[in-house]
């Protein structure tokens, strides 16, 4: 299942006090949690760019767990998709 996180991508980044190379392009990031919000693991595949942007915010999202709890009913290990294409 997908969920989709209610923390803006802003706020993860600011959490997290990172630069990311801003680089335009799709870039959607895969964040697998549990129920209690830990980042299990974070997939960047998905992401246009250099390998700088794709490492840079994999690390945020590691940095930044626990993330907001997911959606209640959503399977453990279940994946949020974040759009970081802004990022």
């Amino acid at each position: 299942q997908t969920a989709h996180l209610f923390t803006s991508p802003d706020e993860v980044l600011e959490m997290v006090a990172i630069e990311v190379p801003h680089e335009s392009g799709p870039c959607e990031v895969q964040v697998i949690q549990n129920e209690r919000g830990d980042v299990l693991d974070v997939d960047t595949g998905a992401c246009t760019g250099s390998a700088a942007r794709k490492s840079q915010l994999a690390i945020a999202m590691r940095r930044a767990s626990p993330l907001p709890m997911p959606p209640a009913g959503l399977a453990p290990g279940s994946s949020l998709t974040l759009d970081l294409s802004d990022y």
